[in-house]
């Protein structure tokens, strides 16, 4: 039994062996020149993975600047902003959590979005908070109430509505 197991790891040594031995053979084929440009290639990838980190770095920062520019808005359609939280990957993410400090009409919310067409990211959030309030509204949780959302910013953006 212990010869076979004996064997069998030769055999296996002598496969990995083969096949190191021909990897090696090809990359001597290839020569400087295909090291080269494996090693271009590579340096290219990376570039490209850091102007895309770049470039949704930059969205972050405009979509953050005009979360904070709307802030007064977010509290008029009857929420606070509690936390945001940064995700660096690719792409970057952006969560919000929210409080709901007061009851605020659906047609109030609206009125907010129909006045700030231009600013996409908040009319996103406040889209986002006046399905949250016409949801909730229908959904009775027991002893547990409606305490605010959670919003992960996306196409399209994820909702989540908090009870307590």
């Amino acid at each position: 039994m212990i010869k076979k197991f004996s064997e069998s790891l030769k055999q296996q040594a002598d496969k990995a062996k083969d096949s190191l031995t021909g990897t090696t053979d090809k990359l001597k084929e290839l020569g400087n020149s295909g090291i080269d440009q494996a090693r271009d290639a590579m340096t290219a990838i990376n570039e490209q993975i850091g102007e895309l980190k770049e470039a949704g770095m930059d969205k972050i920062k405009a979509g953050i600047e005009e979360l904070s520019s709307g802030m007064p808005l977010i509290e008029q359609s009857g929420f606070q902003i509690k936390d945001i939280t940064l995700g660096l990957g690719i792409p970057p993410q952006v969560s919000i959590a929210l409080a709901k400090t007061k009851a605020v009409e659906s047609a109030d919310i609206q009125k907010l979005i129909d006045a700030n067409q231009d600013k996409k990211i908040l009319c996103a959030i406040l889209q986002a908070l006046q399905t949250a309030n016409n949801v909730q509204s229908k959904i009775t949780m027991g002893r547990f109430l409606f305490t605010g959302v959670g919003i992960k910013m996306g196409i399209p953006p994820e909702v989540s509505l908090r009870y307590s």
